[in-house]
């Protein structure tokens, strides 16, 4: 099993961590699509504060975790620079109330105004169902927390939603603390944290 860092602006991975990301983390971001997702990656792979490792098993992906070291504006960059395929991707669903529930729930979180005190993250991690509970996931924390000691933070943040208790079980046995929950209109964010 190897663990390998993505280069910046490497989008040939941003189909493969779309396609793990729908298939293995429960949440909105999930439910909007594997398009939607691989935009997401694109945008994350040219951010210079944004870091991707990949676990690989005989040349397969079949894992990855994002992280950041600084969050400040990483979302609203995703919606400025992919505006265009939003409104299309909007305007093609705007019949589908699952879509729409979803979207707006995601627009919440993304422009939330409120002040961060943590602004190094934990963005997302997925490991393929046959390979979870094998301690993969607790080996990707592990490059992030590295990778976080030698850009000198102390702390770092990851948002679960409330009903997703598989990760915040995961969460809590790799040592992060309960810190709030923010409630939005149709969902909650629980935030934890983890000092390093």
């Amino acid at each position: 099993m190897n663990i390998k860092t993505l280069k910046k602006n490497d989008f040939s991975y941003a189909d493969t961590l779309a396609s793990l990301h729908a298939k293995n983390i429960n949440g909105k971001l999930s439910n909007i699509g594997v398009e939607f997702l691989s935009k997401i990656y694109q945008t994350f792979l040219q951010d210079k504060n944004i870091r991707i490792w990949i676990l690989v098993h005989k040349k397969k992906a079949i894992g990855f975790l994002c992280g950041c070291d600084n969050n400040e504006k990483i979302y609203k960059k995703f919606l400025l620079k992919n505006f265009p395929f939003l409104i299309f991707l909007f305007l093609s669903n705007i019949l589908n109330f699952f879509f729409i529930k979803n979207i707006y729930g995601l627009i919440i979180l993304f422009l939330n105004p409120k002040k961060k005190t943590i602004n190094s993250e934990l963005l997302s991690i997925a490991i393929t169902k046959k390979f979870q509970n094998k301690h993969y996931g607790k080996r990707l924390v592990r490059k992030l927390e590295r990778y976080l000691k030698k850009k000198n933070k102390k702390e770092y943040i990851v948002k679960v939603e409330s009903n997703n208790k598989r990760a915040i079980s995961f969460y809590l046995s790799n040592k992060f603390r309960y810190i709030f929950k923010t409630s939005y209109p149709l969902f909650d964010i629980i935030n934890l944290k983890k000092k390093l």
